[in-house]
């Protein structure tokens, strides 16, 4: 997919229920001609802020920095692991870095030595573990024979349209990696949708006793005056009543319940022709419903009432689990 293609099917899902792309996700994309074979991956698990981490079997050199930019055009959120591996026609062979090896065991000889006095390292617990060693970066490469003698992947020069080939299999890989953050982004707002119904219905039932919360406790006190044969005067009675209203009064919290679910709606269905990571917005009206739902559970002054808080920091707590996942 393009991104040509790749903007076209945004827009196009945005008119009808709005764009969530997922943080987490996987592409790959495998381009071979005369040349040699490319392959270039890219998977990303969630992060608070933008990380990017190459790897790669030869020098990118400032290719690498192009690729980075255009990845954060892209992506704003996420730990993002790319995979450059180029295998050019003729790598027949495996080689061993012997000089890479050699230096890597100095360097562990001299932990060894410094660690010579520590107990754990007499027991054995900590070894040298060949099969690390071989899987670091450049250990291991591809020995290319030619009439001239053999070389090292390393030592191959990316000239002008073997870039070209990099460039167009990154953006490759970016568009389809993008596309399955839209695909699981949708799955993600399916999720939270049904999670907002089901805060609505609760709600529904709130609404439906809050207005009679005062008006119950105020005869209840006034049964128990009566009951006592107190005589308490009126402007006493009247500030008791008032402090009460006050203490089970839920409207404000039921309002800003309802005012805060919208604007979470809203940010999930928005219609917008451009996208915008919508994440941390949501992360901070999720706290906000955390609170509110708090402060409703604190004031509920019937069974039934703390029932319902319960069951609905519950939901909004699923919620939040599922915005951790939302760019």
């Amino acid at each position: 997919m393009s991104s040509n293609d790749l903007n076209s099917a945004v827009n196009s899902c945005s008119d009808e229920c709005g764009i969530v792309k997922s943080m987490t996700g996987f592409s790959s994309v495998h381009r071979a001609d005369a040349r040699g074979s490319l392959i270039i991956s890219i998977k990303a698990v969630n992060s608070r802020y933008l990380e990017t981490v190459f790897s790669s079997n030869c020098d990118l050199g400032a290719l690498e920095l192009e690729m980075g930019r255009r990845l954060s055009s892209n992506i704003k959120r996420g730990k993002l692991n790319i995979s450059v591996n180029w295998t050019p026609a003729g790598a027949s062979e495996l080689t061993l870095n012997r000089q890479m090896l050699k230096s890597m065991i100095s360097r562990l000889d001299e932990v060894h030595e410094a660690m010579s006095s520590s107990a754990m390292v007499k027991s054995g617990l900590y070894s040298i573990d060949p099969v690390a060693l071989l899987s670091m970066p450049g250990m291991i490469q591809g020995l290319i024979k030619s009439d001239e003698g053999s070389s090292d992947c390393e030592a191959v020069v990316l000239d002008e349209q073997l870039q070209a080939l990099f460039m167009e299999t990154m953006d490759e890989a970016i568009a389809k990696f993008d596309e399955q953050r839209i695909r699981e982004g949708q799955v993600l707002r399916e999720v939270m949708t049904e999670k907002i119904n089901a805060i609505h219905e609760l709600l529904h039932m709130v609404d439906s006793q809050r207005h009679e919360l005062v008006d119950r406790e105020r005869c209840r006190m006034l049964e128990k005056i009566e009951a006592m044969k107190i005589d308490i005067p009126a402007e006493r009675i009247h500030s008791e009543i008032a402090m009460l209203a006050q203490k089970y009064d839920i409207a404000e919290e039921y309002d800003r319940l309802n005012c805060h679910l919208k604007t979470v709606t809203d940010i999930l269905n928005t219609s917008a022709g451009s996208y915008a990571p919508a994440g941390k917005k949501l992360d901070f009206l999720m706290q906000e419903l955390i609170r509110e739902s708090n402060t409703l559970g604190s004031k509920a002054a019937t069974v039934n009432l703390v029932n319902i808080a319960v069951e609905l920091k519950v939901l909004v707590d699923q919620m939040r689990e599922q915005v951790q996942n939302i760019e």
